[in-house]
């Protein structure tokens, strides 16, 4: 199988230096250890989009539900999706949250943006059972969608 993992660009600008891509290598090193061919991508570089079975992408970032869209017309490759949740509000604030936005002004909030990408999303991963509760009840996934992946 054949995995890409998209991070943020602060992300990659910071490499090592950065929690979520050190979670994503972590990730990257066990699949290819088992035989799987998983990638961090690199802004910058060519890849053949076709040729990946999975792309995931990990946390919040502006403009998601339009790379999401978009990647679903030139692939036919899964969409996982690790939003890495570190709420301590109520889950009801987020839900709101997801519904303020005004495109007309390019005003969008995080989570607008993830609630637009809902429904391009084949599983979500979860770190832990707080943070699947919070995908459910924030953004309405069903718990049968979520996967909880905790961090070694």
């Amino acid at each position: 199988m054949k995995i890409a993992y998209m991070l943020p660009l602060n992300s990659i600008f910071f490499g090592r230096a950065d929690g979520v891509f050190i979670q994503a290598e972590t990730f990257a090193d066990s699949l290819n250890a088992s035989g799987h061919q998983a990638t961090i991508v690199k802004f910058g570089e060519t890849y053949d989009w076709k040729s990946f079975d999975i792309i995931h992408v990990f946390c919040m970032w502006t403009g998601l539900p339009y790379f999401m869209e978009n990647f679903l017309k030139r692939s036919q490759a899964a969409i996982v999706y690790s939003p890495l949740i570190d709420a301590h509000r109520q889950p009801i604030f987020s839900r709101l949250a997801s519904w303020c936005d005004f495109p007309p002004l390019h005003m969008v909030s995080p989570w607008s943006d993830i609630r637009k990408s809902v429904p391009c999303v084949t599983r979500w991963q979860a770190r832990s059972k707080h943070e699947m509760r919070y995908i459910q009840k924030a953004l309405q996934v069903p718990e049968e969608k979520i996967d909880i992946v905790p961090l070694i």
